[in-house]
């Protein structure tokens, strides 16, 4: 069942997701990470959601909220779990390095549902904003985003019991990020929301670019 109901903004047509239940939140943007097991560490499929507000209508500083975060050393069930969390949050792509041969799990699960003929939507995978070959020196990069988010700003909420924000509490800025796949998830999915505009933004615009500057900001 959606957790989230697409909309659009009656005077701009800007679309933006609002939640069920009893918080009935808007939001912006929503996007999803997935990074792979790595050793004996599971890994995490994650959905983090940009909040919709009046403030950020008009370009104020926005909030995230990791709205899902599941761990699994079983790469299959990963899989299956982000196609989960797709048809829950309305996902439209997830961030996760392209060169990992583990992706081919992807595309036989998407064929899986060509040949069976089912509904689902396929999976849509790109690489993580700003990464290049596999990660190497990249965790200063990344490491930044989430700490101008939860120090500089209170701007990235982390759920309950998160292992993502457990992680990155204990990472070497020196280290490799794929070795700590909730930190990894967590990363790519906050760089995807400040490194990368809405599309919506370069249809209503001559020139490429959005209201975010190259880094993100507002």
């Amino acid at each position: 069942m959606a957790r989230v109901t697409l909309l659009h903004d009656y005077v701009t047509r800007e679309p933006f997701y609002l939640e069920g239940g009893h918080t009935r939140r808007m939001f912006r943007r929503i996007v999803g990470a997935l990074a792979w097991p790595y050793g004996e560490t599971p890994g995490c499929a994650l959905v983090l959601g940009e909040i919709r507000t009046a403030q950020t209508i008009v370009g104020g500083r926005h909030e995230l909220f990791i709205l899902e975060e599941r761990q699994t050393g079983d790469t299959q069930e990963l899989v299956e779990t982000a196609a989960s969390l797709q048809a829950q949050w309305h996902v439209r792509k997830w961030a996760t390095p392209l060169y990992d041969t583990r992706i081919y799990l992807i595309d036989d699960y998407n064929d899986e549902q060509r040949r069976r003929r089912l509904n689902a939507r396929k999976i849509i995978v790109g690489d993580p904003a700003g990464w290049t070959g596999k990660g190497e020196g990249l965790m200063p990069m990344y490491m930044a985003f989430v700490q101008r988010r939860t120090q500089s700003e209170k701007t990235l909420h982390f759920g309950r019991d998160s292992m993502a924000a457990e992680e990155i509490r204990r990472l070497d800025v020196n280290d490799q990020v794929i070795r700590h796949p909730s930190a990894a998830a967590a990363f790519w999915a906050v760089a995807g929301i400040d490194m990368e505009t809405m599309p919506e933004w370069d249809d209503r615009r001559e020139s490429r670019g959005g209201p975010a500057d190259p880094i993100g900001g507002y």
